[in-house]
């Protein structure tokens, strides 16, 4: 994201939530990640749902979680679909498939999609473990934090506390 984008997203926050104390660099530090329209997007939905912030909420994990679950991720049908393409034809190859319909061919076995004698219970272990796989990704993006180590360097610089002759 830019640092545009950020400024606009934050100066709505801080507008729609005035008596909430943020810290634009900490909030950049954890959200510099997210794309722009994905976090303008997720600024809005955060703002218009919710009436009332209370003093325990995590509106960063709030706008996090917005920007994350507005990614499009294929359904389980609609990875299915392309896992049989690859794997029915005279050559197996999962070049081109996206990654996590990739990661489910492998953990499967394409050799197991095209040979199945069972259709519908291959097709429903599929669907699990595509499931599976996308809501590891996800959880994996939400807590992903580009320049996390930069930022508790610059606290700790900041917090750093006297020294006591105490060892």
């Amino acid at each position: 994201m830019n640092k545009e984008t950020f400024q606009m997203g934050m100066s709505l926050l801080m507008r729609v939530f005035p008596n909430i104390k943020m810290d634009p660099e900490i909030y950049w530090f954890m959200l510099s990640d997210v794309d722009d329209e994905a976090f303008i997007q997720s600024i809005r939905k955060v703002s218009l749902s919710n009436k009332d912030i209370y003093p325990g909420t995590n509106i960063l994990a709030l706008i996090k979680d917005n920007a994350i679950s507005d990614k499009k991720y294929l359904t389980a049908p609609e990875a299915w679909k392309l896992a049989c393409e690859c794997c029915g034809g005279a050559k197996v190859s999962t070049k081109g498939l996206p990654d996590l319909v990739k990661k489910t061919v492998d953990a499967i076995g394409a050799w197991e999609i095209r040979t199945t004698e069972n259709a519908a219970a291959t097709r429903a272990h599929f669907f699990k473990s595509y499931e599976k796989i996308m809501e590891r990704e996800r959880k994996d993006e939400l807590t992903e934090c580009k320049g996390l180590d930069k930022l508790i360097e610059g606290l700790s610089n900041k917090l750093s506390l006297p020294e006591t002759g105490m060892k």
